[in-house]
């Protein structure tokens, strides 16, 4: 059995003392909002591409 892994980035946003989260699985876990991060893309550039 073997496993992929992918390197993501992600963002932590602050807005009026709360945090921003994505919800997946009917809420049984949260992220921060990002994604994974393509071939030749910078970590910045996919967190933008991400959030946008």
């Amino acid at each position: 059995m073997g496993y992929k892994i992918r390197v993501s980035s992600r963002a932590i946003i602050i807005d009026n003392d709360k945090i921003l989260l994505n919800k997946f699985g009917d809420g049984v876990y949260y992220n921060f909002p990002g994604g994974g991060i393509e071939e030749n893309e910078t970590a910045l550039e996919a967190v933008v591409r991400e959030l946008l």
